[in-house]
């Protein structure tokens, strides 16, 4: 795939363009409307930035617990298949075939 088309697909940096895109329009804008008040302008743009990093830190880390979410089920069925390899290897099921099906299974534990 090429890097620059999955830039374009990522939440994170879609948000981060978005960003650049409003601060730079509101420093701008101020710097022409008011630039006697472009330090307060830069403090407004400043207080902004905090919101948009907790949103693309919340991204990441969604991003992140889907690929650990991935790892663990993969892990697990691993796992798992590895346990029924082990039983399969020590229990003979011809030999339980052929004892048959037991007349009640009130017995069974």
């Amino acid at each position: 795939m090429n890097p620059i088309a999955g830039l374009f697909k990522s939440r994170k940096f879609l948000v981060l363009l978005m960003d650049t895109v409003v601060s730079m329009v509101i420093l701008v804008g101020g710097w022409y409307l008011a630039p006697e008040q472009l330090d307060k302008i830069a403090g407004v743009i400043a207080i902004l930035q905090a919101p948009v990093t907790m949103i693309i830190y919340a991204i990441a880390s969604e991003d992140n617990a889907e690929r650990v979410l991935e790892a663990s089920l993969a892990f697990v069925a691993e796992d798992k298949a590895s346990s029924i390899r082990e039983v399969k290897g020590t229990v003979d099921v011809a030999e339980i075939e052929a004892q048959g099906q037991p007349e009640s299974l009130d017995n069974c534990a």
